[in-house]
């Protein structure tokens, strides 16, 4: 099965061929043009969501919203999110803010979620 960037690619390909070359397709060579270019937007607007969640200063931030969100203990893996639950993005990993000792600075540790698709791997 394709991506949808590769279907999007194919169907993009397939416009241009079509556009440069109209006359061997007479009158409807626009209107394939504009059912490929609807079929495209089509595509990208149903393109799944992903976001990360980010640690700001005790919340959790998505990537994707933007919105915060508090939790009492642990991360969103520890708390078993799968999705923001404002914008619906999967969540594919968290980034922690931790004081490195041995640098004597903070640094950002980025944990992958073992769950995709809302399948645990």
């Amino acid at each position: 099965m394709k991506t949808i960037e590769e279907n999007i690619s194919e169907l993009e390909r397939v416009d241009r061929f079509i556009t440069h070359n109209p006359t061997d397709y007479g009158d409807s060579w626009l209107e394939a043009s504009n059912a490929i270019d609807e079929a495209i937007n089509v595509l990208r607007e149903n393109k799944p969501k992903t976001c990360k969640f980010i640690e700001e200063e005790g919340y959790w931030e998505c990537t994707n919203c933007k919105n915060a969100w508090s939790l009492e203990e642990g991360n969103p893996i520890d708390n078993g999110m799968i999705y923001c639950t404002s914008c619906g993005a999967e969540i594919t990993s968290i980034i922690e803010t931790q004081f490195d000792y041995e640098f004597g600075e903070e640094v950002e540790i980025e944990t992958e979620c073992k769950v995709k698709g809302g399948v645990q791997e």
